[in-house]
């Protein structure tokens, strides 16, 4: 657990930087504490050892940190560090209750960061803060101004090739050709994900494919042949640099391509598929009744969506029930 020894005199700014970096340990690892943690006997189904090991946590944490700070200083004349800190139950609690009108997302991740700034767990734990639910969700579910900028006909070996496989978008860029095993009759079998991009948790994972995923995939490999790529170029055609006119090592995948929701399509997709079963009710209708998962087909969904099995809560939550 990150200290809290910072000099009480010093201004609330400045403790924040020094807080930040007491928190910020990107060379350690995650898995290793966890591993360490299981040993000792503690649970870890909700682990934290009160560390940052990733920019983007910190990149996220940081504003919310300083937006606190300055409020607190604006509404309470609290300038020092040790100030800030004696009296941080109270003032977390009070922030949070009076930003009680923005989304549940925005307020979870801002308690996480208060949380995770005074080292305390149960911080503004009186504070209720409403549950994240799939029908308060507004992306992929409403019609935006940037969807009227892109025609999916023009791209739609690519989405159908996303909604095949899965993949996640990242992992979409760097997928090069030699990446599709095909057998010996040239029929595309698998697909190899992550062993070219820094995929997520640095899992690398071949997804086998269902005789109904082939022919998207057969159609990318198909164009990519025809274009001229060798099994070392990229699936689909790189991304073009604006100022060299030269090829990235990266493919061009627009902003407007919602690869995610391919994702949630070819989730629901294949547990219907596996389980002969349709898919859960949403989470409006309330909790679900005792089997009425198909754990098996939501454990294989897991697999090749790059979870691990045991991750049966997220795929149902995350994907099933939205």
């Amino acid at each position: 657990m990150a200290s809290l020894s910072i000099q009480a005199g010093v201004g609330v700014l400045r403790g924040l930087e020094l807080r930040a970096g007491d928190l910020f340990c990107p060379g350690d690892s995650r898995h290793q504490a966890k591993t360490k943690a299981r040993e000792n006997g503690q649970l870890t189904w909700a682990f934290s050892d009160g560390i940052i090991r990733s920019h983007g946590t910190l990149k996220t944490y940081w504003p919310i940190w300083v937006r606190f700070a300055k409020w607190a200083r604006t509404k309470y004349s609290i300038h020092k560090w040790g100030q800030l800190v004696a009296a941080s139950e109270k003032l977390a609690s009070e922030y949070l209750h009076q930003r009680l009108s923005y989304s549940p997302s925005t307020l979870t991740t801002e308690r996480s960061a208060l949380r995770m700034l005074f080292g305390q767990r149960e911080l503004a734990a009186t504070v209720s803060v409403p549950s994240r639910t799939g029908v308060t969700l507004k992306k992929s579910r409403v019609p935006a101004k940037r969807d009227a900028q892109f025609n999916p006909a023009n791209w739609q070996t690519m989405l159908n090739f996303a909604q095949a496989v899965g993949t996640r978008r990242n992992e979409l860029r760097h997928l090069r050709v030699m990446d599709v095993q095909c057998n010996e009759a040239g029929i595309p079998i698998s697909v190899l994900l992550g062993a070219h991009s820094s995929a997520k948790g640095g899992k690398v994972r071949t997804v086998l494919l269902l005789p109904y995923q082939r022919r998207a995939v057969s159609l990318a490999l198909a164009e990519a042949t025809a274009r001229g790529a060798t099994a070392e170029a990229l699936l689909f055609e790189p991304k073009i640099d604006r100022e060299t006119k030269q090829p990235l090592p990266l493919a061009r995948v627009p902003s407007r391509l919602d690869v995610h929701a391919q994702r949630h399509e070819f989730a629901r997709d294949l547990y219907q598929r596996i389980s002969g079963e349709p898919l859960p009710p949403p989470h409006s209708e309330g909790r679900l009744k005792p089997g009425t998962i198909d754990r098996t087909a939501a454990g294989e969904v897991a697999v090749r969506l790059g979870h691990g099995r045991h991750r049966i809560d997220t795929v149902v939550k995350n994907y099933l029930r939205r």
